[in-house]
């Protein structure tokens, strides 16, 4: 019986009318599983994922051609479809994520991660109020700073709302917004706008106000 935890990391390359450039599969046969993937300003592209081999989530570097140049893990307590990256203007990459099994009330985090142009952590913050918050997307802003969004859950109720935070070039928080509605609310993606904004698409099962 086929496993995909027993995997390749399988990249495809298609020019304007779908055919394709190039193929290449890249990375452990033990188990290799992308879940986001971001051009990089330098060229080449980003991907975010799991190898299974060792249960961590995995940054890996490609170039032009999709090979791997280089991968870097960043620990198993991320979950693991819950991830985004973007490469930064500086050369380096942005990683946003949940990071889960906390204890007390908040079992989840929003998970920040700087990483310079060869991998290495330059900083980690990790986000939100004192209760749970799962991260879907993250964002460089104009400023150099960042967005990551997602939902945070409301206590005393089944209920999620919609949450953004922005943070300066280091990680900090220079402020939060909170939609919240009776429902459950859950921001997936975000995007800049030509006016310096935000466009940010998610679920609603009904209206509610921004706090």
């Amino acid at each position: 019986q086929f496993s995909t935890d027993y995997c390749d990391l399988w990249i495809l390359k298609l020019d304007f009318q779908g055919n394709l450039l190039w193929e290449n599969m890249t990375g452990e046969m033990t188990g290799d599983k992308p879940w986001a993937m971001s051009s990089h300003p330098d060229g080449g592209y980003i991907l975010a994922g799991i190898s299974t081999s060792t249960n961590q989530n995995t940054i890996f570097r490609i170039d032009e051609n999709g090979k791997e140049i280089w991968r870097t893990y960043l620990g198993a307590n991320i979950e693991h479809k819950k991830v985004s990256v973007e490469g930064t203007r500086d050369g380096g990459i942005i990683f946003g994520g949940t990071l889960s099994n906390l204890s007390g009330k908040a079992t989840t985090r929003f998970l920040l991660v700087k990483l310079d142009d060869r991998g290495s952590q330059i900083w980690a913050d990790t986000l939100g109020k004192s209760y749970s918050q799962e991260a879907y997307d993250v964002l460089e802003t104009a400023d150099g700073g960042f967005i990551i969004i997602g939902s945070s859950h409301r206590p005393g109720t089944r209920n999620n709302d919609m949450c953004i935070i922005k943070t300066d070039n280091a990680g900090k928080v220079q402020w939060s917004k909170w939609y919240e509605a009776p429902a459950v609310q859950i921001a997936y993606t975000i995007q800049k706008t030509r006016d310096n904004g935000f466009i940010i698409a998610g679920t609603t099962n009904n209206a509610g106000s921004v706090y």
